[in-house]
């Protein structure tokens, strides 16, 4: 698991627009998706949406330096919801 200094520099990373690597997932012969590549970001992701994370030592924008997903304002919220994230799938992958 990343520490929270390093979840907070990968939050900062996307409020700022800077390119992150593809998110890989494979679909099983099932039809279940698995996380081949990106499972911190992902973690990363939904801890800081679900108010656990507060981040810390930002550098680019220390303002939101001990802000939550929620102390942020609504339109900065709106604005990380709809950042777009790539993700590539290999299929029958096991």
């Amino acid at each position: 698991m990343w520490d929270e200094i390093r979840q907070s520099r990968f939050i900062e990373y996307l409020i700022i627009g800077l390119p992150i690597p593809y998110i890989f997932l494979a679909e099983t012969n099932s039809g279940r998706y698995e996380i081949v590549d990106g499972s911190q970001r992902i973690r990363t992701l939904c801890a800081y949406l679900n108010d656990e994370l507060k981040l810390n030592k930002l550098e680019k924008i220390p303002a939101l330096n001990k802000l939550r997903f929620s102390d942020l304002e609504l339109s900065r919220q709106r604005k990380f919801k709809n950042t777009s994230l790539k993700i590539g799938c290999v299929k029958n992958f096991v």
